[in-house]
């Protein structure tokens, strides 16, 4: 009899979870199903492993890594791991860098060639707004501005030389990127790491052995931490888990103007490209436009 009731009970308190679970959801702000459902999907450019760099961190984040605060650490919250400049292009605007922070490039959205003048404006929108970035360009000079609650201006010295490329901002900001033979290695005052080709990659050293990067037909293998995976109209991605298990992340496709980018809640990004403007939202709320003027309006 105590057996029986014991099983009445966990089987209410299962059912009343799955239920209040799934008001949950229900009550969570997601894209518009229908929309992605009916969107007429383009085919998209095949995956790539190319060792590349992004000095602007002009990026809409896909997947940001986030640094847990510690026993020890006066942080309350979760820290944003920083951009790496040096990391992967992966065609279709990907980029992944070397702190595994995975992004889409604005500048490659706008089709920004590497040398190419440029003005991107960037204004949050939402319950806070306000803030607005300029990156602009001109020459060997690069200058981030921000204005709004938080006001700051950070200028960038960028020059190339042979397969170098150097960058220097204030005291000890500057740091050197070299490609070399496949190879390509970023140096700075406090690091020096350098992406070596191997037979069906590459890997680059770290402090507990290597970290591998490899592409097998229209699959990029990120260490054992993420596979991506191009199947035409899509772009998968993976996270790897025990026993190289894979557990679904994100979903990319892309018609002629949008790019959706969700789970399979239909949480994520929609991505609305127009001439030279590019604007963000997050499931239904808007977070922020981005538009562009090139170096022949400026």
């Amino acid at each position: 009899m105590k057996n029986r009731y014991l099983f009445l009970f966990l089987f209410f308190l299962i059912a009343g979870c799955s239920a209040l679970n799934g008001r949950i959801m229900k009550g969570f702000s997601t894209l518009n199903e229908t929309a992605i459902e009916k969107t007429d999907r383009l085919s998209l450019r095949p995956l790539c492993l190319i060792p590349d760099y992004d000095i602007y961190d002009i990026r809409i984040d896909l997947i940001r890594q986030m640094n847990e605060p510690g026993i020890n650490d006066s942080a309350e919250e979760a820290e944003a791991v920083p951009y790496h400049p040096v990391g992967f292009y992966l065609g279709n605007g990907l980029f992944i860098d070397l702190n595994d922070n995975l992004s889409l490039l604005v500048p490659k959205l706008f089709n920004i060639n590497a040398n190419e003048n440029f003005t991107i404006t960037y204004n949050q929108q939402g319950p806070i707004s306000g803030l607005k970035i300029t990156y602009k360009r001109t020459g060997n000079l690069f200058v981030t501005e921000s204005s709004g609650l938080i006001k700051a201006r950070k200028k960038e010295m960028i020059e190339s030389k042979d397969s170098a490329l150097f960058v220097k901002g204030g005291l000890l900001s500057g740091y050197e990127i070299v490609k070399s033979g496949g190879a390509i290695t970023y140096e700075s005052e406090f690091a020096n790491t350098t992406i070596h080709k191997s037979k069906d990659g590459y890997y680059y050293n770290q402090l507990f052995g290597e970290k591998d990067y490899k592409q097998i037909n229209n699959e990029v293998c990120i260490g054992k931490r993420y596979v991506i995976r191009n199947n035409g109209d899509m772009i998968e991605i993976m996270a790897k888990g025990l026993s190289n298990q894979e557990y679904p992340v994100y979903q990319i496709i892309e018609s002629a103007h949008k790019i959706y980018v969700y789970n399979r809640y239909h949480r994520g990004l929609e991505i609305t490209r127009q001439g030279d403007e590019i604007s963000v939202k997050r499931n239904q709320r808007n977070i922020g436009f981005y538009s562009l003027k090139s170096a022949a309006n400026m």
